[in-house]
């Protein structure tokens, strides 16, 4: 008899992978349903797209140079809890890489906006096969908006195997477990809820499963800023033992993604992107 209107705020809470996407929008009312569904291609991808310079340090430079940037941009492609990746580039020790986010900036919202992949893995006791330490190479983050000014998460190089603390602030310590080849792993953007600490003592088998796509993962909130476009990482540059001590070759870059995001369009040219304004 009539025409009613109704309005939807939060239309979807999950995840919407890069490419082509389609929404279906669904209403009933009583026994008759509408349905109306509509195409559309997500703006960018979630990961680091250039590497803007890099340093290589003692040790440093697999699998070499001429791998880069693709080694360390576009998707990760980790080896689960027990088993470092090899899709990385070795920094060394006191090197230093560069990340630039073209097609989109990483944006601050709830919770960490952005993850950063190594290798790290974890190591478990063979005569109770219970999870130990990580076998960790820390490297220190940092981003900045403008590639000049930049602002670094703290690193601590602390570590107390009784509580399950190792290097908090820093990366390469949680293992990944999201793997671009494998579409049973989490996204790259999906958060891992928890940290190492929940992970140490627990059986190896069953292998736990703590959902999300591993790293190291980092809140712009923390550093007082909305948004970011560049991601530096530097080795912490100090004997770890984890797991080579001094021969190993550093904290070792797989990629890194965002959590959250924004296209980098600005149409006032203010070097501010527009959705941020």
């Amino acid at each position: 008899g009539g025409r009613q209107q109704a309005a939807a705020s939060d239309v979807w809470d999950g995840v919407v992978l890069p490419g082509a996407n389609q929404l279906t929008a669904r209403v009933q009312v009583g026994t008759l349903t509408k349905q109306c569904q509509a195409s559309f291609q997500t703006l960018g991808d979630p990961y680091g797209d250039a590497v803007v310079s890099y340093t290589v340090g003692q040790n440093g430079g697999y699998p070499g140079t001429n791998y880069l940037p693709g080694i360390v941009t576009g998707p990760p492609e980790g080896s689960g809890l027990f088993q470092g990746g090899l899709d990385v580039f070795s920094l060394g020790f006191g090197g230093s890489i560069v990340l630039r986010f073209d097609d989109n900036a990483i944006a601050d919202k709830a919770g960490p906006d952005f993850t950063v992949f190594e290798n790290a893995f974890l190591a478990f006791n063979a005569a109770t096969l219970t999870i130990e330490r990580p076998f960790a190479d820390p490297g220190r983050v940092a981003v900045s908006q403008n590639g000049t000014t930049w602002y670094e998460f703290p690193c601590s190089l602390t570590t107390n195997p009784a509580t399950g603390v190792f290097y908090p602030g820093c990366a390469g310590v949680y293992p990944v477990l999201s793997n671009a080849n494998d579409a049973g792993t989490p996204h790259a953007s999906i958060a891992t809820e928890g940290g190492i600490e929940d992970l140490i003592g627990l059986p190896v088998i069953p292998t736990p499963d703590p959902g999300g796509a591993g790293g190291d993962s980092f809140d712009l909130a923390d550093l007082g800023l909305g948004w970011a476009r560049y991601v530096r990482i530097t080795d912490a540059n100090f004997v770890s033992g984890d797991p080579y001590g001094p021969n190993n070759a550093g904290v070792d870059v797989d990629a890194v993604a965002a959590i959250h995001s924004v296209p980098a369009t600005d149409a006032n040219g203010n070097g501010v992107p527009d959705a941020v304004e």
